[in-house]
């Protein structure tokens, strides 16, 4: 699996060199109960929420033979602040081994934490949530 990170446009792009060992896409719906009048609930289907991701691995400090990328912490680290504090979306793209793409979208940097450990690496998590463009109509 290659997860790779760019900004909108693919114009700076980053992959992950450390595969998450889980990584799961929340798609929430937004749903109503109510109680009707006898005491009973009514389940109303809403349109879908907004996905999210939460991305927990850690970058390298240094090369590693085993990673899927020369991305180092340093680099990793400055691509999600300038997303992050720039407030523009970065887009998703989960490739499996055979080349096919499972996920493709944009995302918000809701949230990015960051660590080291003894040895100078980076543990870090990534919060995304759905980025849909607005429309403006004119």
């Amino acid at each position: 699996m290659e997860i790779i990170i760019s900004n909108e446009n693919r114009t700076e792009t980053i992959q992950l060199p450390i595969i998450p060992e889980s990584l799961e896409v929340a798609f929430p719906h937004n749903n109503e109960v109510f109680t009707t009048v006898d005491g009973g609930d009514i389940n109303l289907i809403g349109r879908p929420g907004l996905k999210s991701i939460t991305i927990s691995s850690w970058l390298p400090g240094k090369e590693y033979t085993f990673a899927k990328s020369p991305l180092l912490m340093y680099e990793g680290k400055e691509f999600f602040v300038k997303y992050k504090r720039t407030r523009k979306p970065v887009r998703v793209v989960i490739v499996n081994n055979n080349g096919y793409t499972y996920h493709n979208e944009l995302y918000a940097i809701e949230e990015f934490s960051f660590g080291y450990d003894r040895v100078g690496d980076m543990s870090y998590t990534l919060v995304l949530k759905q980025f849909v463009p607005s429309k403006v109509i004119t």
